[in-house]
């Protein structure tokens, strides 16, 4: 059976840029939210990464079913497990919101890989705001605003610090991921594996679209701003940079 990882991190912390990046790995196959809704439940269990159970997708598994938008991107891993589970060095899912999940995988998968994905809070709730404001975009509801990210994330990087000694984390900063390729090659050291040409080829991409997602980014107000750094959890935000080997 292949190594279980997850691809963690509050919402808008760049799980799906960073999942992207991974599945160019024919070594990897990482599920699209896969079992999205059993990890807010806090059901994730051991046998969801065996071979018959993850190509069965169940209706209280996730959101993403066959008639989804993004179903043919999330077939892709279900098709790899399918035909490679057992050349495969890992297999996973892309997961934020997976801390609620946090206590359940300490007593039940323990040496599971996850690859926690962290960015600062201002850049999360802009983010926030960005979607919850766009009246085209009707998978966000528009009270999920920044005040609700500050919620989300202080509630995210509270679980991970709290399961750092019980879990194996990989501390990946948001900022720097696709700016610095070293880091990268911590994720694949972090893993066991050598990198290859698949892992080089997604991270050049990845590093292509981030500088043009730079100049995408919105701003907040000073009023929102206030509002972060009255409410944001910044010292768990340093144990978690500390940890990554950051500071």
């Amino acid at each position: 059976m292949p190594k279980v990882m997850l691809i963690s991190g509050c919402p808008r912390s760049g799980t799906t840029g960073f999942r992207t990046t991974l599945t160019q790995d024919t070594r990897l196959a990482i599920g699209l939210e896969r079992y999205l809704r059993l990890s807010i439940n806090k059901k994730l269990t051991p046998d969801l990464w065996e071979r018959e159970r993850f190509i069965d997708v169940q209706p209280n598994d996730t959101h993403v079913q066959p008639n989804h938008r993004s179903w043919g991107i999330a077939n892709r891993a279900i098709d790899r497990v399918r035909d490679n589970y057992d050349t495969l060095d890992y297999i996973g899912d892309k997961l934020p919101r997976s801390a609620n999940s946090f206590e359940v995988l300490a007593e039940t998968l323990p040496d599971i890989k996850i690859i926690y994905l962290l960015r600062n809070p201002f850049d999360v709730a802009a983010s926030y705001n960005k979607r919850a404001r766009n009246e085209n975009d009707k998978r966000w509801r528009p009270v999920t605003d920044y005040s609700v990210a500050v919620k989300q994330w202080n509630f995210d990087i509270r679980q991970a610090v709290n399961f750092l000694d019980q879990l194996d984390f990989h501390i990946v900063r948001y900022e720097t991921i696709f700016q610095n390729f070293e880091e990268f090659e911590n994720v694949y050291a972090f893993l066991g594996l050598e990198m290859n040409d698949g892992a080089r080829s997604g991270w050049q991409d990845a590093h292509e679209r981030s500088l043009s997602l730079e100049a995408q980014r919105s701003a907040l107000t000073d009023e929102e701003k206030v509002h972060l750094c009255a409410y944001c959890n910044f010292a768990n935000y340093r144990k978690l940079l500390k940890h990554g080997g950051f500071l």
